[in-house]
């Protein structure tokens, strides 16, 4: 009856102070025996710390739970903070998204030349050192001469009556 004494009223399992008790005089009758370490290594175990079932916590007293830590918050930026996004990606994606952001806005700029590149756009590429010889060829060129003048009439008969006089 004095064993229950020590115990939770709640939930009847031994308290702290009652389990050190029990480990202590168990320990020291070991060590008046002079029984050898092993035998004193297999039978003195640490006390276990019994802890109330959470359905009766409130009216242990006796038996308190250590805080919990608080959960580290994810640190967004403010574009991240938007509800809509919220709701799409979820909170604890955030971080993971945003770090591909950089890599996303590269590969687009990337992307981007390499359209320019190959979709040939007059208007862009003249301006490029590369395709700069190929469209100002009209330029560059040296000029024609111009076809000469076709030759003049031959002068008429009536004509050729007044030079003479």
């Amino acid at each position: 009856m004095s064993f229950l004494r020590n115990c939770c009223i709640y939930c009847r399992k031994p308290t702290i102070n009652t389990l050190k008790y029990q480990f202590r005089m168990l320990h020291e009758t070991i060590s008046l025996s002079r029984k050898s370490s092993d035998l004193c290594q297999s039978q003195c175990r640490p006390p276990k710390q019994y802890k109330c079932p959470p359905r009766k916590k409130d009216k242990c007293s006796s038996h308190k739970e250590a805080p919990c830590m608080p959960k580290r918050k994810v640190e967004a930026g403010p574009f991240f903070r938007m509800p809509y996004i919220l709701r799409i990606i979820g909170p604890k994606h955030i971080s993971i998204v945003s770090a591909f952001i950089p890599s996303l806005i590269i590969y687009g700029v990337a992307a981007l030349i390499a359209l320019i590149y190959i979709s040939e756009f007059k208007t862009v590429l003249q301006f490029l050192p590369f395709y700069n010889t190929m469209y100002n060829e009209e330029e560059t060129k040296p000029k024609e001469k111009p076809p000469p003048p076709p030759p003049p009439p031959p002068p008429s008969d009536e004509e050729s009556k007044s030079d003479q006089c």
